[in-house]
């Protein structure tokens, strides 16, 4: 099976910036689940995959990657080979595979996934959850928006202010995609995709105009410029974003 090559492949796609269209990489991933499978059936004959801990690890790395839960046996399987010192197979190493699984619980944490991996926290020494440090979920925060529009082509200056509850360490994209689906749903907003991730163009239907030399700034109370993007900024719990229509 080509477990680890299209490991590889389906990493290389979630790095990409913007990333690709989700929905191509759904059938990839199934396969990939099912080369791991495949891969495993090795293990009813000889007790290690038919490619090698490294590349299987790759395709756990993967799918962590791709959000999608690990179930307890797979993990299972990893622990069991790495107490019997089984992870030297086909020339590599235990620190390479080990080093390999160990980035899933990170990436996740990154994501934003509040889970860890089949219910295990995979450490230098894949040890259970239940006997190393728990995987708790960072919780959950409150982000206070504001949007302004103190130009004379608003016929109010504030359009909206509504505290925005999201999961901590979220980044102000994700507020912003939080606000537009809590009730009552009147927070609107679009964004621009450029080099230097999403840019926000539309905020409560009114777009930001080269001609006019308007733009939407982003500001934390009382008036501070942000120099992160909304996808880079990650606000922290009871701040005040303010989104305001400014000229430049």
């Amino acid at each position: 099976p080509e477990t680890g090559r299209l490991a590889l492949y389906l990493l290389g796609l979630q790095a990409t910036c913007p990333p690709p269209d989700p929905s191509p990489q759904h059938l990839l991933v199934t396969w990939l689940k099912h080369y791991l499978e495949e891969d495993w059936a090795g293990s009813r004959r000889h007790g290690h995959p038919l490619t090698s801990y490294y590349q299987y690890s790759l395709g756990v790395l993967a799918l962590c990657v791709h959000r999608k839960r690990m179930r307890e046996e797979v993990i299972r399987r990893l622990l069991a080979a790495e107490h019997h010192g089984r992870f030297r197979h086909a020339g590599h190493s235990a620190v390479e595979a080990t080093t390999v699984v160990a980035w899933c619980p990170s990436v996740l944490w990154q994501l934003g996934v509040h889970q860890c991996c089949g219910g295990f926290l995979l450490t230098d020494t894949l040890m259970p959850i239940s006997l190393e440090a728990p995987c708790k979920p960072p919780g959950n925060m409150t982000v206070r928006l504001v949007v302004e529009c103190p130009l004379q082509q608003c016929d109010q200056q504030q359009l909206y202010k509504q505290p925005v509850p999201v999961p901590a360490g979220a980044s102000l994209l994700d507020v912003l995609r939080a606000a537009a689906t809590q009730e009552p749903r009147n927070f609107t907003f679009g964004t621009q995709d450029t080099s230097q991730g999403p840019f926000l163009t539309r905020v409560m239907g009114r777009d930001a105009q080269q001609k006019k030399h308007t733009y939407w700034q982003l500001l934390t109370d009382p008036n501070t410029s942000l120099d992160l993007g909304v996808a880079q900024y990650r606000p922290h719990d009871g701040e005040t974003i303010i989104l305001r229509l400014s000229e430049w």
